[in-house]
């Protein structure tokens, strides 16, 4: 099982390989950094909520993360209102 910092490494990488490999197709490219987004997004409301990298990043604590993201200081809001545009724009409720 993945770490919360590999988590964030990892969708940060395929964020970067698909605007390279995708730039000419502008649609597929939307949608592959657009559920990556939400990917790297819930790594980071992990990773504040854990408080360190090495946890596991499972269903349980991205699920839990989200969700006090919404009680969480004014400076991270934006985390919160980010992760409901991203679910809305992806088209399910992945967590």
């Amino acid at each position: 099982m993945a770490t919360i910092d590999q988590q964030i490494r990892s969708a940060n990488q395929t964020i970067r390989g698909a605007i390279d490999a995708l730039r000419p197709n502008r649609p597929l490219l939307s949608q592959q950094v657009l559920g990556q987004l939400r990917n790297l997004v819930e790594g980071v409301a992990a990773r504040w909520h854990t408080g360190y990298g090495d946890a596991a990043y499972d269903y349980n604590t991205i699920k839990t993360a989200v969700e006090k993201l919404g009680s969480a200081p004014k400076k991270l809001h934006f985390l919160h209102r980010f992760h409901k545009l991203l679910q809305e724009s992806a088209g399910d409720a992945h967590t």
